[in-house]
């Protein structure tokens, strides 16, 4: 494959889900307009923290591709630099499911067009973080195996869904990591359950969500590219 022909093998595989981004910034340009306020205009904000999962796991599966498994420490650095940056930002992705919160009767735009609004960032962010699992899925596969990958999505997955109860309930952002006491609160929360309901009920449905519908969405691609190769 040329040059490019890479180039545009990868925009068009990021084409959709930019087309996702620019219809939501859209609605929201459109309300804001209509109703003359700021209601809702966080976001742009939240839909910007959740590409950037996308764009590190690109740029690392392209640094992949390129240099495979590094064998030094040196030709380490730039993999986990952006593979920190892709686990700290992640759960942005699916944290804009959670803005479904704000939905109430805000006149004088009509209370559809604001479920039409926000379920559209949802599925935004839900999808720009399937396809960012989707690309360190398949470098932890290619480098560690089947069983390896699959057991780091479901544990990334559920650290995800506590990324979102630290940041819908504690309103902590990704570089809060940094400073903040989270590993003490998880400790905590696992030892003391009892103590912590919300966290758990919170890390266990979400986790379990995402799970299950990363599975799914693996598994339906999976089938029509079977499918397809019969036919």
């Amino acid at each position: 494959m040329t040059r490019d022909e890479k180039l545009r093998f990868e925009v068009q595989g990021v084409l959709p889900f930019a087309g996702l981004v620019v219809w939501s910034l859209a609605l929201v340009i459109v309300r804001v307009l209509y109703a003359e306020n700021r209601t809702y205009v966080f976001l742009p904000w939240n839909l910007f923290l959740a590409v950037i999962p996308l764009g590190a796991s690109t740029a690392l599966r392209l640094l992949h591709e390129r240099s495979g498994r590094p064998a030094t420490f040196r030709a380490r650095m730039p993999h986990v630099l952006l593979f920190a940056v892709w686990i700290l930002f992640l759960p942005n992705a699916p944290y804009l499911v959670t803005d479904l919160f704000h939905l109430g009767t805000k006149p004088p735009v009509p209370l559809w067009f604001d479920l039409a609004l926000l379920l559209s960032c949802a599925a935004t962010g839900i999808a720009l973080g399937f396809r960012s699992m989707g690309d360190v899925h398949e470098i932890v596969k290619t480098t560690w195996g089947r069983t390896v990958a699959w057991g780091f999505v479901v544990v990334v997955w559920f650290a995800c869904a506590y990324g979102i109860y630290l940041g819908r309930f504690l309103r902590w952002n990704s570089w809060d990591v940094l400073h903040a006491p989270i590993l003490r609160i998880a400790i905590d929360s696992l030892l003391e359950p009892h103590q912590h309901p919300r966290v758990l009920g919170v890390t266990a449905l979400f986790g379990g969500l995402l799970a299950l519908a990363y599975m799914t969405v693996r598994a339906h691609v999976a089938w029509v590219a079977a499918r397809e190769h019969r036919t």
